[in-house]
């Protein structure tokens, strides 16, 4: 993973990002991005006008504040995204020295890691690889939006490899179960 992010450095990508409540997609994102010169990733949101469409104010139509507490929630679930991608490969180490991570199979030609408590307390990060090529092919989350472990979240992450035989990240999938629009 540090070799593919000090690779990254050299490129600029487009990244494109769908965030689905209750299994419809609410909201989809796409952003160009880069790496700063101190190693921080940048996102530039492509269509400006797409990411300001989300209501920001609370209005005292019932209705309307159901849309703008829709909208924060995708806030606080796009917010999520950035604890976990790109994996912070001295979190990852920290998890894997302190006996936060099992080794387990994913299928033919595929193994996994989970690690608990990645970033909070009752939650699930599985990072599927190649064990012959040691490859990230795919980072599966589970989480929740509140720390009392309501509103679940699952993110699927999906990595490609580059000609050069860097990888990186290529699609990710948010999608909320949030229990107050049940």
């Amino acid at each position: 993973m540090t070799t593919d992010m000090a690779a990254l450095r050299q490129y600029t990508w487009t990244e494109h990002t769908e965030v689905l409540i209750k299994g419809k997609v609410k909201r989809t994102l796409d952003s160009t991005c880069r790496y700063d010169a101190w190693g921080k990733l940048e996102k530039t949101p492509v269509d400006a006008a797409k990411t300001s469409e989300t209501p920001r104010t609370m209005s005292k139509r019932p209705l309307n504040r159901k849309k703008a507490d829709k909208a924060d929630d995708v806030e606080r679930a796009l917010s999520l995204v950035l604890d976990y991608l790109p994996p912070k490969p001295e979190q990852v180490e920290y998890l894997l020295r302190n006996g936060n991570a099992t080794l387990g199979q994913a299928g033919p030609g595929k193994a996994e890691i989970r690690f608990k408590r990645y970033a909070k307390d009752g939650e699930l990060l599985t990072f599927t690889f190649d064990p012959a090529s040691k490859v990230l092919l795919k980072i599966g989350i589970n989480s929740c939006l509140t720390s009392q472990e309501k509103d679940p979240v699952t993110l699927d992450a999906v990595f490609e490899t580059l000609p050069g035989g860097t990888n990186h990240l290529a699609s990710t999938i948010l999608n909320g179960q949030t229990k107050r629009y049940r």
